[in-house]
């Protein structure tokens, strides 16, 4: 059996020895005793705590105490360089949570969310109280959004964006890690999402909008991966789906299209059986395999001041972290999925799904339940629209003789040639978040013409032209399917000299033909 992660769990340490502390209130509520039951008349804020420095996380009074995420039982297991990615000085902010210690009871699965600014990462965190008895070898988590239209989530489920697209969901399959299956009480749970900037939020009002998350358990014996049969999952697979009801057993239970993600430098090195043929247990075909192998290990010697000078050819991506090396926190790659097999079991964790109040929106003081302590909007970049590719394509007609088999016997002949533009440039249609601009310079450092024949082999600023031939009966050529994408590499670099940050982006083109 094969086994990887993106986003699960597992890894003990320990630590030293403070409380924490609240920075704001931890509720804003007015009490009116009816009947013995307590009314809330306010929206509760979000308690705020130390989570990169403190031993315990806040619970209240009778309840067993709770390590952190990163350290001692039940912890993280996703590579040093992810659970050391956590630190506020490198962009991270405090979502949500309902860690509290003045809670009026025992916590049952409670959770918090980290979000990064200099790179629109979003991280949940859920420590599992709850007993289980099901076994089951896969999770998956769903976030979606219900209410108005946005581009939100539009970074995810593909690796060259359509913004034409108002993308309501999406969902991913994790497998189990370290040999042990996923589900297990007193133990951490990590979910990671890209964000996109939506500028349309700032106008929307909480009753509008809001994020659902959800989390289930599956077990499924087999699945096909672009093409390889696998007896498990070695990494993250996703796609975007119709809402937060959906689930990739049933999307997948004929072949479709989907993306295989990643996070941490061990992605790749974890999963690579043959460097040199880029043999996997990915299940990815060996030549993308290879590229992308070769294109992290240009990364990591690479510090990220540098990085656009490499040459990769992964079309999405998030490379920083906490060091001055270009890591990758976050890959997403296209790919072909097939779940096959029967499912054994299945059923949804305690307490999902979770909604909340989509931050940066404005936000009633009597909304219901939390607020977000860092209320701003999400995401760093997007598109404004879907960019016209002008292509040089000529077109002629001629009579020929059927050489060599009758050359008394003419026929009419089509040549149709397509020409590759000498450069392109679609920064105007860039849009960047103005909460980001005011900490963080965000420089263009490359645009490239990405050219994907046949939906399977990427080009990056191909000069030769594309040619078909039809009609002749000794020779007939047809040009192969053309998909277009501009691919942004973006650079982050903090005002206050924290580590800056590269996202590479791929947005699709519309072909235009002159």
């Amino acid at each position: 059996m094969k086994s990887f992660f993106f986003t699960l769990l597992i890894l003990p340490l320990t630590s030293c020895n403070d409380l924490p502390v609240s920075i704001t209130e931890p509720t804003q509520e007015t009490e009116e005793q009816d009947a013995g039951k307590i009314l809330l008349t306010r929206s509760v804020s979000t308690f705020y705590f130390d989570w990169e420095h403190v031993d315990w996380m806040p619970t209240p009074a009778g309840q067993s105490q709770i390590t952190t995420p990163w350290i001692g039982q039940g912890a993280l297991s996703c590579g040093l360089d992810v659970i050391n990615d956590h630190k506020s000085k490198h962009g991270w902010e405090l979502l949500y949570s309902t860690f509290d210690p003045n809670a009026r009871g025992p916590l049952q699965n409670p959770y918090f969310i980290l979000y990064n600014k200099y790179r629109g990462i979003m991280r949940i965190f859920i420590y599992l109280t709850t007993q289980f008895v099901a076994t089951s070898t896969y999770i998956e988590d769903c976030i979606a959004v219900e209410g108005a239209k946005t581009s939100l989530l539009n970074f995810m489920g593909d690796d060259m964006i359509d913004v034409s697209l108002y993308k309501t969901a999406y969902t991913q399959l994790q497998p189990k890690s370290d040999g042990n299956f996923p589900l297990s009480t007193n133990k951490w749970y990590m979910m990671q999402y890209e964000l996109a900037y939506d500028p349309n939020t700032t106008e929307l009002t909480n009753d509008l909008i809001n994020l659902r998350w959800s989390l289930k358990y599956y077990d499924v014996q087999e699945m096909n991966l672009g093409g390889q049969q696998q007896g498990s999952i070695n990494g993250i697979i996703g796609a975007s789906t119709s809402g937060s009801n959906s689930s990739l057993i049933n999307l997948f239970q004929t072949a479709g299209a989907g993306v295989l993600a990643g996070v941490g430098k061990n992605w790749v090195a974890d999963n690579t059986i043959n460097e040199s043929t880029g043999e996997n247990s990915l299940g990815l075909p060996n030549a993308v395999f290879k590229d992308i192998s070769s294109g992290i290990s240009k990364a990591l010697t690479t510090s990220v001041s540098d990085f656009p000078g490499v040459v990769i050819k992964f079309l999405s991506g998030i490379f920083g972290g906490s060091g001055v090396t270009a890591v990758p926190v976050n890959l997403t790659m296209k790919t072909t999925i097939e779940l096959t097999g029967s499912i054994t079991s299945g059923g949804s964790f305690p307490s999902s799904p979770t909604a909340l109040w989509v931050p940066g929106t404005d936000i009633s003081a009597d909304a219901y339940g939390f607020v977000p302590y860092y209320n701003k909007p999400l995401g760093v970049v997007n598109l404004t629209a879907k960019p016209s590719l002008d292509l040089r394509c000529d077109y002629r007609e001629q009579w020929e003789p059927d050489e060599p088999f009758d050359s008394g016997q003419m026929l009419l002949v089509t040549y149709e040639t397509l020409y590759m533009p000498e450069s392109i440039d679609f920064s105007e249609f860039l849009i960047f978040n103005p909460v980001v601009l005011q900490i963080a310079d965000v420089t263009i450092e490359k645009q490239d013409l990405i050219v994907v024949e046949d939906q399977e082999r990427v080009l990056i600023n191909p000069t030769m032209p594309y040619w078909s031939i039809r009609g002749s009966t000794f020779f007939d050529e047809e040009m192969p399917s053309l998909d277009f994408g501009v691919r942004f590499t973006l650079k982050v670099t903090p005002k206050d000299g924290s580590p800056e940050s590269i996202i590479v982006k791929t947005f699709q083109l519309n072909p235009h033909y002159v």
